[in-house]
């Protein structure tokens, strides 16, 4: 059977290079299916459908075909996740098809694609007493989540996995000043996992201090979860709502500004400042005496006779 002839959109695909193929991926392919998602609520259960236009469908075809060629030397192996995927790229997505994703969406390379980082691309070092762990290569700028989870000797509700950024200047070397790195703190729980958003605002290089009270070095093998997952802009706005006890709606706040969306940053950061674990939640009430034992013993009878 002849082949069908390209179209002129197909023709018309999006050049894919190894150093464009993770934001081709994150901004063009990904955003359309995390905002398709949002619009029809299909995170609750709604049923509903989506398609891919012809230029979208050639581009992925051309990164899932020839992982390879656009330098992503991690190819899918599991055949049967591969033909799902491929399903995908011609027939587009539906609600069970999401559901089915969420469930095996392990077997894909997210981390050769960009999408996911983990312990792989992190060296170990003890620092200061913090089981220090840095990034091999620098961060693309962005939107992240990162997930982390400690299991020390002991157990202990105040660990701390405070992250460093140190931005990169133009030339790609890191700026000496002080103004050009951003701490983010997180603290967690022994065997609990951590979450919180990153936000890069240029390519940068990750330090990620990890310390239990005591000032003891927590061990590589201690740390048995880190991943930073890479998010679009609206899921970054979703979380950033939630966090601050806001509601997203995709129509209204997708095109929020960056200075509004610094402003609600800012507020984010709050919530994770060192003195946010002790700062009281409300309108404090006052410290009532105790009642003395007379005191006690006449509420005790007015009781008893309430109920008479």
């Amino acid at each position: 059977m002849p082949s069908r002839p390209k179209s002129a959109q197909e023709d018309q695909v999006i050049d894919v290079q190894p150093n464009n193929i993770k934001q081709i991926l994150n901004d063009q392919l990904v955003s359309k299916v995390i905002d398709w998602g949002f619009k029809n609520r299909v995170d609750e259960g709604n049923v509903a459908e989506f398609r891919w236009n012809l230029e979208d469908k050639a581009l992925l075809k051309k990164i899932f075909d020839d992982p390879n060629r656009v330098g992503l030397g991690e190819p899918m192996r599991d055949t049967k996740f591969r033909r799902f995927v491929h399903s995908i790229i011609e027939n587009g997505l539906n609600s069970t098809d999401v559901a089915l994703f969420q469930r095996f969406k392990h077997r894909l390379p997210l981390r050769s694609l960009g999408l996911s980082h983990d312990l792989n691309d992190f060296t170990y070092s003890k620092r200061d007493g913090h089981g220090l762990f840095t990034s091999k290569a620098p961060f693309q700028h962005g939107y992240y989540m990162l997930e982390a989870t400690v299991d020390p000797r002991h157990f202990s509700a105040r660990i701390q996995v405070d992250t460093r950024v140190d931005y990169l200047n133009t030339q790609g070397s890191t700026r000496p000043r002080a103004s050009s790195h951003e701490d983010c703190p997180l603290r967690v729980k022994s065997a609990t996992m951590g979450k919180r958003l990153l936000w890069l605002k240029r390519d940068g290089d990750l330090a990620i201090a990890v310390s239990a009270p005591g000032a003891t070095h927590v061990l590589k093998a201690e740390v048995t979860h880190l991943r930073l997952a890479r998010l679009t802009r609206n899921f970054f706005l979703s979380r950033l709502y939630k966090k601050l006890g806001l509601t997203f709606d995709i129509k209204r706040d997708s095109k929020i500004s960056n200075a509004q969306v610094a402003d609600y940053w800012q507020q984010y950061e709050q919530r994770f400042a060192p003195e946010a674990a002790h700062r009281p939640h409300g309108v404090p009430r006052p410290i009532a005496a105790t009642p003395s034992a007379n005191e006690q013993l006449q509420e005790i009878l007015r009781l008893l006779a309430a109920r008479r």
